[in-house]
C-alpha cells in the first residue's frame, strides 16, 4: 500500500490511529485525563455514562477492519466518516 510518492497511503496511516483509540474504548490502556467542568465536560459525562463510547469504539475498530481488508477501503471510510465529522467537529468548539 505504497502511494507513488513512496510513502504509506492515507488508508495505512488512517487504520492505525483508529485501532488504537478505538480498542481504548474497550481495554482503557491509555490513561484519560480529569474531565474539564464545562459543557465539553458534561457532554463527555453524558456520553460516558450513556455507554454510547462502545458504539463509536465499535464503528471505530470494524472500519479499521475493513481498511486492513484492502479491497474495502470504501466501506471503512464509510464507517469512519461520521466519527471523523464528529472529531473535527468538537475539537472545533472545544477550542473556543
Amino acid at each position: 500500500m505504497m502511494s507513488a510518492s513512496g510513502s504509506p497511503s492515507a488508508a495505512r496511516k488512517t487504520w492505525l490511529v483508529f485501532v488504537v483509540f478505538g480498542s481504548n474504548g474497550f481495554l482503557q490502556f491509555l490513561p484519560m485525563p480529569p474531565l474539564p467542568h464545562d459543557i465539553t465536560g458534561d457532554f463527555l459525562r453524558a456520553f460516558l455514562a450513556s455507554h454510547y463510547l462502545y458504539a463509536v469504539a465499535a464503528c471505530q475498530v470494524i472500519g479499521c477492519f475493513f481498511l486492513i481488508l484492502g479491497g474495502f477501503v470504501p466501506l471503512g471510510f464509510i464507517i469512519l466518516g461520521p466519527v471523523i465529522v464528529n472529531i473535527v467537529l468538537f475539537r472545533g468548539e472545544a477550542g473556543r
